[in-house]
């Protein structure tokens, strides 16, 4: 996108400068979103810090309150804080319990079991993947194909490869239905690794 650097400074400008807590929230939420898809992880840290003046703002919806507990969990996972990750999602669960707003649920949770994946406690993980499982008939696509990509990870590192083929195929489906090009390409990733150690199975059954 050639104008994605001015919308940066636009965002940033909303940040620092909008007395509106609301509109602050999401610019930050959209600034961080991006840096961690775009693997700018220092520049998403940035971001996260900025979060703690907002979260302490009695004027914050229970609402942008959970999506930026969200933030934090998917930035935590994604940059090898395990422990982090699982508070942050936490705080977003608790918080959407007390208030009812359980929009963010299957994303707190899945960001929860990814964390969980990462450092290798597949236990753990399956406990999160277990909270999503009953709301899959009334989430977002986007949610379901998260799920799905989770349990083909949880299946795969199980040594379940038909399971976790089954995942896989679905969490290609759904992210191909959403039009999300770069989860679509990742869930195609996951995909083919779990066909070639599939092949690698059969060749040893076979010989």
């Amino acid at each position: 996108q050639p104008e994605l650097e001015t919308w940066i400074e636009r965002a940033l400008y909303l940040v620092n400068r909008s007395p509106d807590i609301h509109v602050k929230t999401r610019a930050l939420q959209s600034l961080a979103s991006h840096y961690i898809f775009a693997g700018n992880l220092s520049k998403a840290a940035l971001i996260i810090d900025s979060f703690q003046e907002i979260t302490h703002s009695p004027d914050i919806s229970p609402l942008l309150l959970i999506l930026l507990n969200m933030i934090e969990a998917m930035y935590y996972w994604m940059s090898g804080s395990f422990e982090e990750c699982r508070k942050a999602a936490n705080r977003g669960l608790d918080l959407a319990a007390s208030t009812g707003v359980h929009l963010w649920d299957a994303f707190l949770l899945g960001h929860a079991a990814a964390g969980a994946l990462s450092k290798g406690d597949t236990a753990e993980a399956r406990g999160f993947l277990q909270r999503i499982s009953p709301t899959l008939g009334r989430i977002p696509t986007w949610a379901k194909e998260y799920y799905h990509v989770l349990a083909a990870w949880a299946s795969f590192v199980e040594g379940d490869l038909p399971n976790a083929l089954s995942h896989a195929e679905s969490s290609v489906a759904f992210s191909a239905e959403t039009g999300m090009v770069l989860t679509e390409a990742f869930d195609r990733l996951g995909k083919a690794f779990v066909l070639v150690e599939s092949k690698r199975e059969k060749e040893a059954k076979d010989q």
